[in-house]
């Protein structure tokens, strides 16, 4: 039987416990929690009489393992929905991930050629085993699924999803033609990790990458922070993996590792951080990206990175969110300078500094800038810099 149990915030007490399955073998492999505390649990199971929630989901039979995602209250006395995912053969829930309009991003292994795809990025079964990535709403209904691998066996093990929706996944591939876009690594070395982020609202693959030595990685989890840092962990067989300000050098059998592209970084010297970059398809080696306005949006890549803006979406946009009397407000980017101009004749041009108003540092989080200049048919424009 799969379990979930909840314990308190001291670890004194266990505030419930229960088990999940039918009357075969159930593997809980994952959890993650939404914004309201309640649970999301992913597993798979060989039981025909599993508690799927609606019941249709039931199976006379079940010939290999069936992926599965069931979603609890947060007292885990109820259940939302359980609902199974996969095809003929086995399927296996190895991550999960929640974003804040509470669905949810899936991730695990397939064996199933018929597994079923929904908008793919990438739709062919080509080895022994594919990786697998979906998304499902509230009510567990599929709204994005895609196979991850090429010609060879692929795994994926970890999934995380940023503020905006947009997904990355991390795996383990041993296909040399495994689809990569804008790779921080194109050398496939034994089995390596692969990194792929996703935008499961747009059918688009944006970064795919390999990473890892000679020999052979595997990567077990990720995260997305914030401030666009991005940090997978796994564990390597390679004495020539790459490492950078580590605080371990010593390679002695299968070392675990942990790898952190942080918002600091900036290999290419294009202004834009390396995290950055690879979260939006970016090259973090290629200087000339930067100049691109790959959203056709006339903005620079560079730009966007500046305003904090998507540069793979050209609905996304630098803009005024509310306007009073004597103050607008803007969102904001942590460590950028804001600062508020005003211009009463758009043909000749005459911006100016708004008196009163000085450089407001960004915060993450909605800011307002004093407006004094209310005249009628005022202009007004926000100039956003680095530090």
């Amino acid at each position: 039987e799969a379990f979930v149990a909840r314990i308190s915030p001291l670890g004194s007490a266990l505030q419930y416990s229960t088990y999940l399955g039918g009357s075969g073998d159930e593997d809980g492999c994952c959890l993650a929690l939404d914004t309201r505390g309640s649970v999301f649990v992913g597993g798979s199971t060989t039981s025909t009489n599993f508690p799927y929630v609606p019941a249709e989901d039931l199976k006379a039979s079940v010939s290999n393992r069936q992926a599965f995602v069931v979603h609890m209250n947060v007292e885990g006395s109820a259940v939302y929905y359980a609902r199974e995912f996969g095809g003929a053969t086995t399927d296996i829930c190895n991550a999960l991930a929640v974003d804040s309009n509470s669905n949810v991003h899936a991730a695990g292994i397939t064996y199933s050629a018929d597994f079923p795809l929904s908008n793919a990025c990438d739709a062919v079964f080509g080895g022994s085993s594919e990786g697998f990535y979906m998304k499902a709403d509230t009510n567990g209904n599929l709204m994005y699924s895609t196979f991850l691998g090429g010609a060879y066996s692929d795994e994926a093990n970890g999934v995380c999803v940023d503020a905006m929706g947009q997904v990355l996944v991390v795996g383990t591939t041993s296909s040399s033609n495994f689809p990569l876009r804008c790779p921080l690594d194109d050398l496939l070395g034994g089995s390596e990790v692969f990194m792929t982020r996703l935008s499961p609202d747009t059918n688009g693959m944006f970064m795919s990458s390999f990473y890892g030595g000679s020999t052979g990685e595997f990567a077990y989890a990720a995260v997305i922070c914030p401030s666009a840092v991005v940090a997978v962990v796994g564990q390597t067989f390679s004495s020539d993996f790459r490492l950078y300000n580590a605080c371990d050098s010593n390679m002695v059998g299968a070392e675990a590792f942990v790898a952190i592209w942080s918002g600091v970084d900036d290999a290419d010297g294009d202004s834009m951080t390396d995290a950055h970059e690879i979260l939006y398809g970016h090259n973090p080696s290629d200087a000339r990206d930067g100049a691109l306005d790959t959203d056709n949006d006339g903005m620079l890549n560079v730009e966007e990175w500046i305003t904090g803006t998507d540069p793979t979406n050209n609905l996304s946009v630098f803009q005024i969110d509310s306007f009073q009397n004597d103050s607008l407000e803007i969102n904001s980017v942590s460590g950028r300078l804001y600062t508020l101009d005003t211009c009463l004749d758009l043909i000749a041009g005459a911006w100016t500094n708004d008196p009163a108003q000085t450089v407001v540092t960004g915060t993450a989080a909605p800011i307002s800038l004093v407006v004094t200049n209310n005249s009628p048919r005022t202009f007004y424009r926000v100039r956003v810099k680095m530090p």
